[in-house]
């Protein structure tokens, strides 16, 4: 029987989520600044267009106007994000259990099934099989599962399910595709959405295992992992759930018959049937629920070529819908929302045109002559930098950390063409639906695939030079537009070579079989002798086993032991495959051998397969961040003086360990691991897959590979993992005693995390150093970029020595300092940098020493007839090193602190300058150089002031200064007073003399 469309009709307006995440005060307010300045900018291009080349400077324009509609799609459907708690699900419902297949191998629909057969909520397992082959036949018979065939396989994917449907009963369908394995708990945590009747589907995100895949990028060392899909599925349909507009991905997901009924079956004019019965079912008035916990693991492509075949395939079936769905942004069947979410997920595949068009714009410029844009170079900057760092800047934030800006930067570059050719399935009736390849194929020709990309790249590279020789003969007005597109066209060959280097690499090293990072324990039988070790880098071909292993085993030698997992223990046999020499056999330290399984029983295979695939237990055991620091968190950690809270923690190696109740030594063991590293502050968790005994003394033996260490430690709540082999527990240990010596234990390094100290900010001033920081970034980049494209005046530079007679240290300066620019009527900036380098002396001693530093300051600006006067406020830094000869290596660090100046000159040519700094700086000694004076403190104040009477060519200088509460090494509090007097002639040598009065400077 059909549900009333009334009883289910979602209210036009309003949320679909009862919880969501918004942005908060600073990223709206960054969000409004983007808008407001975006609009500003694109007022002002509107009158820069080059009427000489109206569809170049058109083409360009319109690109523009492009990514700003895409930013503002963007923005709506991640300014807020659902936050849901799956239900408790009902008992007794009837689900089928969906798996398709079409010409996928054994190996990999294997994996699917036993994971699918082992979900923990009563259910039918159904084998669809497109390809209608025996060998799926008889998998599914071995299985026990419902194997399922056609004659015809019409309509591809979607006559598959339809197909299926008229043979099945179950109330509600769970869809996978041949790769993706669910975790044991996926029905469990999506049936009870189902409770409220308007639900039609339950999406739940498509995370991939395969962490070397052309997708991923995944750091190892730093546990750091970013995934070219993780802002769709993290974000974006978070985004989408909210204004009910999440859409059904083809997998991972589970859909009630009945809605299914009444629109008559998933849709089959597409080769996207996902998204377009998506469409119909919000069309009907059914709501979608997306939950964003990844409850599914499948295969990413591989390397290039299903990469692209899959984003192709996806674009040609978005651009069916537009064409099925003619008026599909003005559709009163859906909300005003769904309508704008729908528009933008068809219309980002034009994102490769407007990306194409800015790989080549350079090139034209360069190779032609022909400017689209007729303004100046530096009106233009100062319109489009800020533009520009606030795009950037609002797309990390609304990401929430999943942005990513150089990686996507580099994948947009990977798969423009394909975007490309895509949208021409605009105009295409019959399109192929095309099942993506889940093997790694060595032998494709990558280079084939990313013709274009080569293409873009031999443009560029060859216009940066046939630009520079045009230079030499153009006006004087359109050479920094010259150095522009150089510019331009240099990071459009830094991406090319950077993505054309990865993908080839990716294509040579990957794996035929993803190795999982887990470790387990493992008991070897070698020479009637037991041997503990641990086996990671796991597949169900090979592994890595750590292990002191007798001076017999070589290459070809075979390993028989067991394999500890949830389920229990699992007997194995493997090959030794590297070369092991007598003198790696002595090695302290853990040494990998590689080795490959020999299957003698199908049942001990599959108990394998069944803990490695499904589960989401190397993101957690492994403790891997997925999510990154966006600016304004990355600045509040800094500011704050506290490592950031998404830091991965130290690099990690597993032991095995056996776990004996301290109350009852007779007790069988139980195995675990045990997570080392290098520091001596003991052990920060247990891994078990037995439950132990909560707040009670275990007692603990650790086996690496050249000894045992025992402890004794209190166990306290932890954690339970799930997997379709058994449970796993984390337990976090306490008071941990060793058993044995602190020389065992400092041999035995476990982990700690390590926290860097930072500069130290008042908590008050926070707030205020953070905004003026970013202001003075942004104005810092504005000001260098305006002054080096200025053409008047030039860049100019002067080189200055100075050598002090003070017979404390001797002080050579290198100073480099940009003129002073005009940005407009009162403003002005001051940008210097410098490198000194000095000898002082300590206890009759003389050491090397440098100080690099530089300032920034903004003024303004006031002119009469006859005197000018200008005040400035910036930031200056100086960072001190020594020579490490020094023994007691105590007077060094960094200094950041804030400049106030006032200038000005008088009738008389005369000058005056009051200056005034400080610093605070805790836990460390710093030099602070002011005014050519070097002091060594730890904190303190300085008020300084010079006199300057000029005269041609030579000028006189008098100047005084002094340091108040400057604390030394010593904790004496000092007061220094000096004179000096400087003559100069031009831009020769220096020369400088003082005396001090106060202290042993």
């Amino acid at each position: 029987m059909k549900l009333r469309k009334q009883a289910h009709a979602p209210p036009h307006q309003g949320r679909n989520a009862e919880a969501y995440e918004t942005l908060g005060v600073y990223r709206s307010a960054v969000v409004l600044a983007f808008v407001i300045v975006a609009m500003w900018y694109l007022h002002w291009r509107a009158g820069t267009l080059a009427a000489d080349a109206p569809v170049f400077s058109g083409m360009l324009y319109g690109a523009e106007i492009y990514g700003f509609v895409s930013a503002l799609l963007h923005l709506m459907m991640t300014w807020r994000l659902s936050i849901r708690e799956s239900p408790p699900c009902a008992e007794g419902l009837s689900v089928d259990v969906f798996v398709l297949t079409y010409n996928e191998p054994v190996d990999i629909l294997r994996k699917t099934l036993l994971a699918a057969r082992h979900i923990d909520y009563p259910h039918e397992t159904w084998l669809l099989d497109d390809g209608n082959r025996e060998e799926m036949r008889a998998l599914a018979e071995h299985l026990g599962i419902r194997y399922l065939a056609r004659r015809r396989n019409v309509h591809a994917k979607a006559g598959n399910l339809n197909h299926a449907m008229a043979l099945s009963r179950g109330d509600f369908i769970a869809i996978f595709d041949a790769d993706h394995a669910p975790q044991r708990n996926f029905l469990t945590r999506t049936l009870g959405y189902f409770n409220d009747v308007s639900v039609a589907f339950v999406q739940t995100p498509q995370d991939f295992f395969n962490l070397d895949s052309y997708q991923h990028r995944w750091q190892e060392k730093k546990k750091k992992l970013w995934t070219e899909q993780a802002m769709f599925f993290k974000v974006i349909q978070r985004g989408k759930d909210y204004w009910n507009a999440a859409f059904f991905c083809g997998s991972c997901a589970v859909v009630r018959r009945t809605a299914l009924d009444e629109i008559g079956g998933f849709a089959t004019e597409t080769v996207t049937e996902d998204l377009h019965t998506s469409i119909r079912l919000h069309q009907a008035g059914y709501r979608s629920i997306y939950h964003a916990e990844a409850l599914a693991f499948g295969i990413a492509p591989a390397d290039v070529a299903p990469f692209l075949q899959q984003r192709v395939r996806w674009g040609q079936g978005a651009m069916q819908v537009l064409r099925a769905e003619k008026f599909l942004l003005f559709d009163g069947r859906l909300t005003i929302a769904q309508r704008l979410n729908y528009l933008a997920s068809t219309l980002t595949y034009f994102d490769g045109w407007q990306k194409g068009f800015y790989y080549i714009a350079p090139a034209i410029v360069l190779l032609t002559g022909v400017l689209p844009i007729q303004a100046g170079a530096v009106p233009f900057l100062l319109h489009f930098l800020p533009f520009y760092m606030l795009s950037f800047i609002m797309f990390e934030e609304v990401g929430r950390g999943y942005g990513g800006t150089f990686y996507i930067a580099q994948y947009n570059f990977a798969r423009f063409a394909a975007f490309v050719w895509a949208t021409l399935g605009l105009f295409m009736r019959r399109l192929r639906f095309k099942v993506t390849n889940k093997v790694h194929d060595q032998a494709s020709n990558a280079d084939r695939l990313f013709l274009p990309q080569l293409a873009v790249l031999v443009l560029n590279t060859g216009a940066v030079p046939f630009g520079l020789i045009m230079a030499l003969q153009r006006e004087e007005q359109s050479l920094n537009w010259i150095y522009f597109n150089i510019f331009w066209a240099t990071v459009n060959c830094g991406v090319a070579v950077i993505m054309l280097t990865f993908t080839r690499n990716i294509q040579k090293f990957l794996r035929g079989e993803y190795r999982f990072p887990v470790p387990l324990p493992v008991l070897l039988q070698e020479d009637g002798k037991q041997i503990h070790g641990t086996i990671d880098n796991i597949s169900v071909s090979g592994c890595s086993i750590y292990a002191a292993l007798p001076d017999s085993a070589r290459k070809g030698h075979v390993l028989r032991g067991e394999i500890y997992l949830p389920s229990g223990p699992l007997p194995f046999e493997a090959t030794i495959t590297n070369e092991i020499t007598a003198h790696e056999q002595d090695r302290s330290y853990l040494k990998a051998v590689g080795c490959r399984f020999i299957w003698n029983q199908a049942e001990s295979r599959e108990a394998l397969e069944l803990f490695l695939y499904g589960t989401d237990l190397q993101w957690k055991l492994l403790d891997i961040k997925e999510i990154g620091a966006t600016p304004w968190q990355w600045l509040k950690a800094r500011l704050a003086g506290a490592a950031h809270p998404l830091r991965a923690q130290p690099d990690e190696h597993w032991a095995t360990c056996a776990i004996i109740d301290a109350r009852d030594a007779m007790q069988p063991l139980r195995y675990g691991l045990i997570p080392l590293t290098g520091d001596d502050s003991g052990p920060r968790q247990l891994v078990t897959f037995l439950p132990l005994p909560i707040h009670t003394q275990v007692r603990v033996q650790v086996f690496t590979r050249t000894r045992q260490i025992d402890m004794l430690a209190e166990v306290t709540l932890g954690d339970y993992l799930e997997n379709s082999a058994g449970p796993i527990y984390l337990y976090p240990i306490e008071q941990c005693q060793i058993v044995g010596t602190q020389e065992t234990m400092r041999r035995l390094h476990f982990s700690k995390p390590v926290h860097k100290p930072r500069l130290f900010v008042p908590p008050r001033l926070r707030p205020a150093m953070r905004m003026g920081l970013l202001v003075l970034v942004i104005g810092g980049l504005l000001g260098a970029s305006a002054n080096l494209l200025a053409a008047e005046p030039p860049p100019q530079f002067f080189l200055g020595d100075e050598v002090s007679t003070d017979n404390s240290y001797a002080y050579v300066g290198h100073v480099a300092a940009l003129p002073e620019s005009w940005l407009g009527p009162g403003f002005r900036r001051k940008l210097w940098l410098d490198w000194s380098q000095y000898r002082y002396v300590k206890n009759g001693q003389a050491y090397d020493a440098s100080a690099p530093g530089a300032q920034f300051s903004l003024g303004y600006l006031q002119e009469g007839a006859d005197r000018w006067w200008a005040a400035y406020a910036g930031l200056a830094y100086r960072h001190t090193s020594i020579s490490p000869d020094d023994p007691d290596n105590t007077v060094r660090g960094s200094m950041l602190r804030p400049v106030f100046q006032l200038e000005g000159e008088l009738p008389l040519a005369q000058q005056w300058r009051l200056a005034a700094g400080g610093s605070y700086i805790t836990g460390q000694q710093a030099y602070w150089l002011r005014g050519r004076v070097l002091y060594d403190i730890g904190s303190g104040m300085q008020l300084g002031a010079e006199a300057v009477t000029q005269g041609d060519p030579n000028y006189y200088a008098n100047q005084f200064g002094a340091v108040l509460l400057g604390l030394k090494a010593s904790d004496n509090v000092s007061i220094g007073f000096k004179l000096g007097k400087r003559h100069s002639e031009g831009l020769d040598a220096q020369s400088y003399f003082g005396i001090e009065v106060g202290g042993s400077y």
